[in-house]
């Protein structure tokens, strides 16, 4: 079965562009490098493993059509495309890849810079 990680969402072309799967996936692909570019910013992560998180999240390295249809067992883009990142991160650093879309402990919240929240 065929599948879209956004399927129908647009009713004309630029809306058709701004919601196709490279845009999206993209998107998606941002927010682990801002994610991972934040967290070094304020030392929850090093600085090496943003920089290879950030290298390695451009859709072009992605199969679209691979994530689609993992989203569709997952039940959400974001498992497999963290998947995804993930070992695409480890195949160039590998001690970078356990920073994919890391969050601290809860426990460690109340200890982090003001400055992060």
């Amino acid at each position: 079965m065929a599948a879209r990680l956004i399927d129908a969402l647009a009713t004309t072309e630029p809306l058709a562009e701004l919601f196709s799967d490279q845009s999206v996936l993209q998107a998606m692909l941002d927010f682990e490098g801002a994610l991972a570019r934040a967290e070094a910013r304020v030392g929850i992560i090093p600085q090496s493993a943003a920089d290879a998180i950030s290298s390695a999240a451009l859709a072009s390295n992605f199969d679209p059509a691979t994530l689609a249809h993992e989203t569709l067992r997952a039940g959400t883009p974001g498992i497999p495309i963290a998947k995804a990142l993930t070992d695409r991160v480890r195949s160039t650093n590998p001690a970078a890849a356990a920073f994919v879309h890391w969050a601290p402990p809860v426990r460690m919240l109340p200890t982090l810079p003001s400055s992060s929240c």
